[in-house]
């Protein structure tokens, strides 16, 4: 009797399972030639506690020919509208009544475009839930682990009743933090047939086209020129102003917290404090993006081992657009070397210059 049992409760649970793959496939192997939703896209990037959030409607029409989405499409909210026509991107902006021209190219809207965000198909990898009480079925990619980031997995949601995406939800953990996006889909109506081209056509008409400027130079840091800038140094809680350092030689790391190359910098910056700190060395981690987060800024300094003051500040007199950027001035306050990136032959470059600059002092 026993035996029995369990024999078709091993049955039913594999019946079940299979149940909800073909319902899964089904879902994720629908074909859309004209699809409209409604689409809420939460965001929250490396330590940051704040989440962001986006409404779209999205309108997607199939197109072929598009070599990059596949599809002409609509991403519509309060303050813009976004449009995919035949291999051009037009950003409208209602508010000022302008609108910019680009080529396509791969972004997070892809990521809005909900065929092109799918599984492409069900595989024994991955792990298949079914939570019975809200009608979902629940599917979860990992991939590896790569370098320093871990737990990497994306998370795809389906409605049974429904029979459609629920949401999807992508996650990355790095150290301490974790950076995900949340993609939840609803409204969907099949037989809605938008006119793309007539849409584009009449926001073109009313609207008037700006062009790009050329993409920014990165920083540029003029050699023999003096910087000042005023800022708060987090560990010793006191405000500081560099020209106060001169008659020191000072290094200069700008940086910030969710910038992978300024954290792979971060173990050279310290040897460099480490090094010089007894030769009257003073070296500094400037950071000019995460001002508003003193908290997060101090585990992070503790979490990372940074052995140098870390000084914010709302002041960027050398205009820096890329980080990490590092900067060498001499006992005089001039600059005399400078550059941007992780970069090993950089690093070997500037502790030649340093020890240069001792020998020339003694």
């Amino acid at each position: 009797m026993e035996k029995n049992i369990l024999f078709f409760f091993i049955i039913f649970t594999l019946t079940s399972c299979s149940n909800y793959n073909k319902i899964a496939k089904a879902i994720i192997n629908k074909n859309y030639n004209n699809l409209s939703y409604t689409l809420i896209h939460k965001n929250k990037v490396f330590f940051d506690n704040d989440t962001t959030e986006i409404k779209y409607k999205v309108y997607l029409k199939k197109n072929n020919e598009d070599t990059l989405y596949g599809y002409n499409f609509i991403l519509e909210n309060n303050n813009s509208y976004i449009i995919n026509f035949n291999n051009k991107t037009y950003f409208f902006y209602p508010k000022k009544k302008i609108y910019y021209v680009i080529k396509p190219f791969y972004s997070k809207y892809n990521d809005y475009i909900l065929p092109n965000n799918k599984l492409e198909k069900i595989t024994n990898s991955l792990e298949i839930k079914k939570n019975k009480k809200k009608g979902l079925i629940i599917i979860k990619k990992k991939n590896k682990n790569f370098k320093e980031f871990t737990n990497i997995y994306s998370k795809h949601i389906l409605s049974i009743k429904d029979k459609q995406y629920s949401k999807i939800i992508k996650n990355v953990d790095y150290k301490f933090t974790n950076q995900y996006d949340v993609f939840a889909f609803t409204n969907f109506d099949y037989s809605s047939i938008i006119n793309i081209e007539n849409k584009l056509n009449l926001l073109r008409s009313n609207y008037f086209e700006k062009k790009l400027s050329k993409k920014k130079k990165r920083n540029i840091v003029e050699y023999n020129s003096e910087i000042n800038f005023k800022g708060f140094d987090i560990k010793e809680n006191k405000n500081i102003e560099l020209k106060s350092l001169y008659g020191k030689i000072i290094i200069l790391d700008y940086w910030y917290m969710s910038c992978y190359a300024c954290i792979k910098t971060i173990p050279f910056i310290n040897k460099l404090n480490e090094t010089y700190s007894r030769n009257d060395i003073i070296v500094l981690g400037v950071n000019i993006i995460d001002k508003s987060k003193n908290s997060m800024l101090n585990k992070f300094a503790k979490d990372n081992s940074m052995n140098y003051p870390i000084i914010i500040t709302d002041e960027n007199p050398l205009k820096i657009n890329s980080f990490p950027t590092i900067v060498l001035i001499n006992k005089q306050g001039k600059i005399i070397f400078s550059y941007s990136g992780y970069n090993k032959e950089k690093e070997k470059e500037l502790q030649r210059i340093i020890e240069g600059l001792l020998i020339n002092d003694n």
